[in-house]
């Protein structure tokens, strides 16, 4: 009886293999066609007024970025937070796609030292 438990349990393993592979697949070939739904902008200093929300859809427009066109899979993610982080006024920013293909750009904006004030 244990002998007959222990081939079942071995069959079991067996037959689910074929299963989990190609629920893998199946996962990997629907991630290919995600595109960015939407973008999301947050600045870590919103007081600062230096970045504005069209100063970086200007920028992901260079990257041909669109919504609902670009694919996630193919987008050299790593170099738009590179060109980001070379503005002038960016002193850091994270790039990242969330679960609902939403774009998100977390920045962080330069602090100015002297700030001319024309009265």
């Amino acid at each position: 009886m244990k002998q007959l438990l222990k081939i079942l349990r071995i069959l079991l393993f067996w037959a689910t293999i074929p299963a989990m592979v190609s629920t893998l697949v199946w996962a990997n070939t629907l991630s290919k066609t995600y595109k960015v739904q939407s973008r999301q902008y947050q600045s870590l200093n919103p007081g600062l007024r230096f970045v504005e929300d069209t100063d970086l859809d200007t920028f992901l427009t260079h990257y041909q970025l669109n919504d609902n066109q670009t694919q996630i899979r193919r987008f050299p993610w790593q170099e738009l937070e590179d060109g980001i982080n070379t503005q002038e006024w960016i002193d850091s920013a994270n790039v990242y796609v969330d679960a609902n293909n939403e774009l998100h750009i977390v920045y962080r904006q330069r602090q100015p030292h002297v700030r001319i004030v024309e009265a």
